[in-house]
């Protein structure tokens, strides 16, 4: 049964609300001073995180891709960016009937159509496939199972640094030991998912996730992603981080949240990179 401590809530209301995330620890990994420019800037509107919010949107929760809220985003930001970019590309006499008191309507999600560079026909058809793909899987059709579980906050305290964390879920199951995350990818190649999860600090994440959960009541003992092409194929590949590799990857994160812990202590986070020169060699041929 689901605790309680998770809580069903838009993002505009989940990012405005104090907490370190896993995005904010992942930026913390590579350097405080990322961390702190990450968190004091707003970041630049990547139309490939629409599409991925968009996506998330009707595999987890089957809304339709076309509703204008998730098309908008529920971030204020993400509108004021969104609201920018049309800005730009619709002629100034369409503007006011896209954008009346500064919401976006039906029309204006048609003149995104037009303008061919936004958002197309395509694009949603290929969600539409995403999703289905997904669904029709028979490990990756679990998070498709229940809305209400799905896009669910948390925020609790850490009791060994008393720091404030907080973590949006994709996915928690109503029983189980396993937890999900979907992951929206460009192409899944088997061979190298590994390294995409190590680069993209997806470990650092599914440990923040365990983490959360469990001071929420909820422990689980496995992490699957569930990966899924954003093109034909639409291929879906499901991965679950080794018994072991979480030990380590525990031992990892919580030394993080120490580290963390001491330069918000010191109001100090201003260290980049080292400075010293660093010594490199590698295998050319493996």
């Amino acid at each position: 049964m689901i605790s309680s401590k998770f809580i069903k809530m838009p993002d505009a209301e989940y990012f405005s609300l104090s907490g370190l995330s896993a995005s904010a620890l992942k930026q913390f990994d590579k350097s405080p001073s990322h961390y702190k420019y990450y968190v004091n800037n707003k970041q630049d509107f990547v139309k490939a995180f629409l599409d991925g919010r968009v996506a998330h949107a009707k595999i987890l929760e089957n809304k339709d891709p076309k509703l204008i809220e998730y098309l908008a985003c529920k971030s204020a930001d993400d509108k004021s960016k969104i609201h920018d970019f049309f800005k730009k590309n619709i002629s100034e006499d369409n503007f006011n009937t896209c954008f009346p008191g500064g919401k976006i309507t039906a029309s204006g999600r048609d003149q995104a159509f037009d303008i061919g560079n936004y958002y197309t026909e395509k694009e949603y058809e290929n969600i539409m496939q995403m999703y289905k793909s997904v669904k029709n899987h028979p490990i990756g059709k679990h998070i498709c199972n229940n809305q209400k579980n799905a896009e669910l906050a948390s925020f609790v305290t850490c009791p060994r640094t008393g720091l404030k964390l907080k973590a949006k879920f994709d996915y928690v199951p109503q029983s189980g030991n396993v937890l999900f995350d979907l992951k929206t990818i460009a192409e899944i190649k088997e061979n190298k998912i590994k390294y995409t999860i190590k680069d993209l600090k997806y470990h650092i994440q599914a440990c923040h996730y365990l983490y959360v959960a469990e001071l929420a009541n909820r422990k689980f003992d496995q992490f699957v992603f569930v990966f899924v092409e954003k093109k034909p194929p639409f291929g879906v590949l499901c991965v679950k981080l080794e018994d072991d590799f979480i030990i380590d990857c525990m031992d990892y994160y919580h030394t993080l949240l120490d580290n963390f812990a001491l330069c918000k202590k010191m109001n100090d986070f201003s260290k980049c990179y080292d400075e010293d020169i660093k010594n490199v060699s590698f295998y050319l041929y493996t």
